[in-house]
């Protein structure tokens, strides 16, 4: 029973949605650190949380296999994960993954001591960025479909 939420907690939940709800217009879902928000035309957006996504635009990039997500941005058009506790060894790797997976098409590669940094689209118009910064290894990703 460790894992179940407090009525407390719930009942602080269930509020905050109605106050979103009311105020934005919008149907919210709170889930502790997750919060989910489903427009008038069904469009939806997940905030939060610390898991990796496994659908929307996350789907459409490979899952980083190391580092602690820390904050999650997913919806049908775009994606922004940061991950904690990269080490460098692993961005490269990742980075590798990516370009296998077929972001390599309008490629921009650049780096310092601070960071590194790549830029790159797939065939589905999907572009990618991936900033790594080396001394917090920290590796923040965003991919957003582009608009034809």
């Amino acid at each position: 029973l460790t894992g179940c939420k407090s009525p407390s907690k719930i009942a602080a939940e269930k509020a905050g949605e109605k106050i979103l709800e009311k105020a934005a217009g919008v149907k919210v879902d709170i889930d502790g650190e997750k919060m989910t928000v489903v427009g008038e035309d069904g469009t939806q957006m997940t905030m939060g949380g610390n898991e990796w996504p496994e659908d929307q635009m996350a789907k459409e990039i490979p899952k980083m296999g190391s580092g602690t997500v820390s904050y999650v941005l997913n919806s049908a058009e775009f994606c922004t994960i940061i991950i904690n506790e990269v080490k460098e060894k692993d961005f490269e790797k990742y980075l590798t993954e990516v370009e296998s997976a077929g972001f390599s098409a309008e490629k921009a590669e650049y780096s310092d001591d601070a960071n590194s940094i790549y830029i790159a689209q797939n065939d589905k118009r999907i572009s990618l960025q991936l900033n790594y910064e080396h001394k917090s290894e920290a590796l923040s990703l965003a991919i957003v479909k582009e608009s034809e």
